[in-house]
């Protein structure tokens, strides 16, 4: 393992606080280090991978000559480029080609340009299998079709990962082809227009069968019709964020989702950041859909109760949850989260003794939380 800390090379010259004799030191550091880093990657003839993270405002001429490095790397198929801030107007992925996944982050509004950058990368790739295009902090109202650009012929993607990029039904119909082989889908704070959406029928339509899949864009029924319309579901993540999905119909149709793909589903995370139906004790019917999943290996769930209801001799919401864990035989992972506006009550009650629960015989390997 090699740690090179390059930090002082990123002052700035003209900075008053800088003496003269630093400036030259710092110059002197950044043609040295660029050099010998270039070099150094270039050497690495079997790399295939690599995650930059731009945390700093890099000096360019040293960013420049480490992409033209990688560029000439061969074996190079997976790139991830992490941002903290707006990369350089003049930042250039081109020397990049032939990569089978490209991940791009950031945590700042985009420039068209750096969009540009990563939409002529993916022109370069013919082969790319993964894309991931992750807005973590202000959903860009850049539309999808600024990534991926008219092609001569399709992508092979199997992997479409979208969190904060505007996305239309009209996005996918134009770039269909592009996903008739996506087998996980990530689709977060992307829709735009929720209720007026045919996406999920489009990819019924199109036998887009996934095996994966992330979302927030619920858009009863049409989510719910397209995941019953075919089986094979291994990973399922739901978030219910928005108001018109919170009821008893909506929870109970997912739950018979659940069901419904009982001999592939693995795992199934269900959150919910507003309202009461999908932090509600589970029913009975509810429960026997969960059951039948004995691949289920990870669940997560959302809890809201009250201290009288912990405090009465009935079955706390946490203990039914916990005796249906103990009967699916491949689980290893159960999380039991307290909604949102709860958690600074539900510590006081874990601190007086309220939160308990006999979690005695629990298999090896098996892990409750986040009590």
């Amino acid at each position: 393992m090699l740690y090179v800390s390059i930090f002082q090379l990123f002052l700035d010259p003209e900075d008053e606080s800088t003496t003269p004799e630093l400036t030259t030191a710092i110059l002197q550091a950044r043609a040295a280090v660029g050099h010998h880093l270039s070099a150094a990657v270039a050497a690495l003839r079997n790399l295939r991978s690599v995650s930059w993270l731009h945390g700093l405002p890099e000096p360019l001429d040293i960013t420049t000559d480490c992409v033209r490095a990688l560029g000439t790397l061969r074996f190079l198929t997976h790139f991830e480029f992490h941002g903290k801030i707006d990369p350089n107007t003049t930042l250039s992925f081109q020397p990049l080609s032939n990569l089978r996944s490209v991940t791009v982050s950031w945590k700042s509004l985009p420039t068209e340009a750096f969009f540009l950058q990563v939409a002529q990368l993916i022109t370069r790739s013919p082969n790319l299998q993964e894309l991931t295009a992750r807005n973590l902090l202000h959903p860009t109202d850049l539309p999808l079709d600024t990534l991926i650009l008219p092609l001569p012929l399709p992508l092979p993607l199997t992997k479409l990962d979208l969190y904060g990029i505007r996305t239309t039904p009209d996005d996918v119909r134009t770039r269909i082809q592009h996903f008739r082989n996506l087998t996980t889908l990530v689709l977060v704070n992307s829709l735009w227009k929720l209720h007026e959406s045919s996406l999920w029928p489009y990819l019924g339509e199109h036998t887009i069968h996934l095996k994966s899949l992330s979302t927030d864009a619920m858009i009863y029924p049409l989510l719910s019709d397209y995941l019953m319309s075919y089986t094979g579901l291994r990973e399922l993540n739901l978030w219910a964020k928005h108001t018109d999905d919170d009821s008893g119909s909506v929870v109970d149709r997912f739950y018979s989702i659940l069901a419904h793909h009982h001999r592939t589903l693995e795992r199934a995370h269900i959150r919910s950041s507003r309202g009461k139906a999908w932090t509600q004790r589970p029913t009975d019917a509810q429960l026997e859909g969960i059951l039948k999943c004995h691949k289920l290996k990870d669940l997560s769930v959302y809890l809201s109760f009250t201290r009288e209801e912990l405090e009465s001799k009935n079955k706390t919401p946490v203990m039914i949850w916990l005796q249906a864990a103990m009967q699916l035989p491949e689980l290893r992972h159960l999380r039991l989260c307290m909604q949102f506006g709860d958690l600074e009550e539900m510590a006081g009650w874990s601190r007086n003794g309220i939160l308990k629960g006999d979690a005695s015989g629990v298999r090896e390997g098996f892990k409750v939380g986040p009590f």
